[in-house]
């Protein structure tokens, strides 16, 4: 979900870690409101499906805002958290649309309960439109983003359930069908894009299907195919997509052009993929400003350590120093795996379902999902617990 926090200065109540409450897959905003207003201007009501306000006490000028945001439309839902609240402002707050009202001393799962009612009535009312994006960069050529992209598909979909599609963006050279099969569609995303009438049924009936929940678009196979591709084929590509997916994984390409850019903009999280190599963490930080000028939240960016050595010279410590971010993930050197599964055209999952490079993604998978899967069930019996 797209969430917005907007918290009075000062404010010592709520809830101590309130990111605690959220998924990995969330995109959060933060606020600090001025003197008594909300900045409401600041946030891009559109696409924002949650909106939590957070004060001493109920400040009365909010309750009209409340009103004109739930009346006007469906979203974004409010959740009001204050240290004081009397009966009157409470009933005050809920008849002016706030979903919740949380007061006195929160506790971390009295939040996130609030927040999951929210889910399921965003998941109810919009159907199959909120399907999550990724987008998969490499710092530099070769870092792995293109692995860790179809290998973390692949295991969305085999082991958590979800109906995933991996679109393959690179105009030249792109290859990521053959690091799960050895064979290809024929078709890719050039020729599926520039349709004006795209749907559902065209997108699958041009992809490679892999498994029942899974499934790859191709980068073309002749550059030229892709000249005629606009940012806005991409735009609408991924609105198709994203009706149809659970979760739809875009690899991207090193360079930055308008379909790159395109495909960034309506990404819900990048992953940016880097190795402890300081040529890496120089393309990284080049990343990291451009994306500060293109005004994406940090919440939107994901920083992942791949082929980390256990005794590398540069340390996900040592890393995070050098870039000044928090990484969000590190993925454990596992050559001998990763190369027998790149080779073969198999998910690595099929050759070591116990690697370190298995569990990291696994771990991931669980984040943006928030299911926690217990490693020791069989994967059969987890597919039919959670296969649509």
């Amino acid at each position: 979900m797209n969430i917005t926090i907007i918290t009075e200065p000062n404010f010592t109540g709520g809830v101590g870690n309130i990111h605690s409450a959220f998924l990995a897959s969330d995109i959060v905003k933060e606020l600090v409101r001025e003197d008594r207003g909300l900045q409401i201007d600041q946030i891009n009501i559109e696409y924002t499906d949650l909106l939590i306000i957070q004060n001493s006490r109920l400040i009365k000028e909010d309750l009209p805002i409340i009103t004109s945001l739930t009346e006007a439309s469906l979203w974004p839902a409010v959740i009001y958290i204050s240290e004081e609240l009397s009966n009157s402002e409470l009933l005050e707050l809920m008849r002016a649309g706030a979903k919740d009202v949380l007061t006195g001393t929160i506790i971390l799962e009295e939040l996130k309960l609030a927040i999951d009612r929210i889910r399921r009535r965003n998941k109810n009312l919009r159907g199959n439109s909120s399907g999550t994006v990724l987008a998969f960069m490499s710092s530099k050529g070769g870092a792995g983003a293109t692995f860790l992209a179809t290998n973390l598909g692949y295991i969305l979909s085999s082991e958590f359930g979800c109906r995933t599609l991996i679109i393959d963006l690179h105009i030249q050279g792109g290859d990521a069908a053959f690091y799960l099969a050895d064979e290809t569609s024929g078709s890719s995303f050039a020729e599926i894009a520039e349709h004006e009438s795209l749907d559902a049924m065209m997108l699958i009936a041009g992809s490679l299907k892999m498994e029942t929940n899974f499934f790859l678009l191709e980068g073309p196979n002749d550059p030229e195919k892709g000249l005629r591709i606009t940012p806005d084929h991409i735009d609408n590509l991924i609105t198709v997509a994203s009706k149809e997916f659970d979760f739809v994984i875009l690899d991207l390409p090193h360079a930055l052009d308008g379909i790159t850019i395109r495909a960034l903009d309506r990404s819900n999280l990048i992953y940016l993929i880097t190795q402890p190599i300081m040529a890496y963490l120089r393309g990284l930080l080049t990343l990291i400003d451009l994306f500060d000028r293109l005004s994406y939240p940090h919440s939107k960016i994901r920083l992942i350590l791949n082929r980390l050595e256990e005794n590398s010279f540069l340390s996900a410590t040592k890393t995070e120093a050098l870039i000044k971010r928090g990484l969000s993930s590190t993925i454990p050197n596992d050559s001998k795996v990763a190369m027998e599964s790149a080779n073969l055209g198999k998910p690595i999952t099929n050759i070591s379902s116990k690697s370190q490079i298995c569990i990291s993604l696994r771990k991931i998978a669980s984040e943006l999902t928030g299911v926690n899967l217990n490693p020791d069930i069989k994967r059969s019996w987890v597919k039919s617990l959670f296969t649509k």
